[in-house]
């Protein structure tokens, strides 16, 4: 939830940036919602420093908890390029006070290894909104 449960501000986006070293391909989907009109994003070879360095939970019960995933990943990095835009979706929230939107599961990705990847969710309802914006993957 964007961030810790609070409403994604209209116009604001929810940024996260992955890579993978060499030898590593991801297979990734995506999975993203608002409450209003949204639009979701993925750009490769992006362009980002800063943001909040994030451990990606391993959740394959057959490995020790101590293997994490080999993928670096940044949640609200500063992007000077967002590089390549590989898909733009749109998620339509509805109309009313109990309307709803989201995408799941529809976009999956194999991913290049040593390139950035940046996934953007924006609330483009003109009001905040809850939203969420998860990744899942296995290498």
């Amino acid at each position: 939830l964007y961030p810790d449960s609070a409403p994604l501000d209209a116009l604001a986006s929810i940024d996260i940036a992955m890579a993978a070293p060499a030898g590593v391909f991801c297979h990734v989907t995506v999975d993203g919602l608002c409450l209003g009109d949204a639009e979701l994003y993925i750009y490769e070879g992006s362009t980002t420093s800063g943001g909040t360095a994030f451990t990606p939970i391993n959740r394959n019960r057959n490995y020790a908890l101590s293997n994490p995933s080999q993928v670096a990943m940044v949640i609200a990095p500063t992007v000077s390029n967002v590089g390549t835009e590989l898909d733009a979706q749109i998620i339509a929230g509805g109309a009313g006070k109990k309307s709803g939107g989201g995408t799941a599961g529809s976009l999956e990705y194999v991913l290049k290894p040593l390139t950035t990847y940046l996934f953007r969710l924006t609330n483009v309802n003109g009001t905040a909104h809850a939203a969420y914006l998860t990744l899942e993957w296995y290498e």
